[in-house]
């Protein structure tokens, strides 16, 4: 018969004994069973912060999102209606002054150009075609900066025109072109 020596014996008891360890803790709470479902986690919702009107425009104000408001005599974006023009330029900063030229739309008239000056990063113009302009009339809408930009134009949910420029480490006036009409 083989001799036992007392430090196998020693690690054998002490592997037993640590397995039967460990195996219990795993079930201490009682065997796992097909209908044991697990705890229910719930987390407590974070706080959203809501958006708050800006009483320029009635838009939703939000950091970097510059909101030209409408002239007074002029066709309001009415998002009941069809076909809300919507005008977008968007710039690297916050500091750059933009200055865009637009058609603007006037109700039981013909549309006319104006110009504003804008800090982006993203400047936002929004109104309805309720003008007496048209159909094949282009509708202006240009941006220049002393930094990159880009521009586009909609016509609802339809794409009218868009431009970019940059160089890297230009000084040169940057100018993009978004004219067009939603026909064209």
């Amino acid at each position: 018969m083989p001799e036992l020596r007392p430090t196998r014996t020693l690690l054998a008891v002490s592997s037993l004994l640590a397995a039967a360890v460990l195996l219990t803790g795993c079930t201490a709470a009682g065997p796992v069973t097909a209908e044991t479902t697990p705890p229910t986690v719930t987390a407590s919702p974070s706080p959203t912060p809501t958006p708050t009107p800006d009483a320029g425009t009635g838009s939703l104000a939000a950091p970097g999102l510059t909101v030209v408001p409408t002239v007074d005599g002029d066709c309001r974006a009415d998002p009941s209606e069809f076909g809300v023009v919507t005008l977008v330029v968007t710039t690297d900063d916050d500091t750059t002054p933009i200055e865009i030229e637009y058609t603007a739309f006037r109700p039981g008239a013909d549309p006319v150009v104006r110009t504003t000056e804008a800090v982006g990063p993203v400047v936002v113009l929004m109104q309805s075609d309720c003008g007496t302009q048209t159909a094949s009339a282009p509708w202006t809408f240009t941006a220049s900066a002393s930094d990159s930009l880009s521009c586009t134009m909609t016509f609802g949910s339809k794409r009218v025109a868009s431009d970019d420029y940059y160089a890297e480490g230009s000084t040169d006036e940057a100018t993009v072109d978004c004219s067009g009409h939603p026909g064209m």
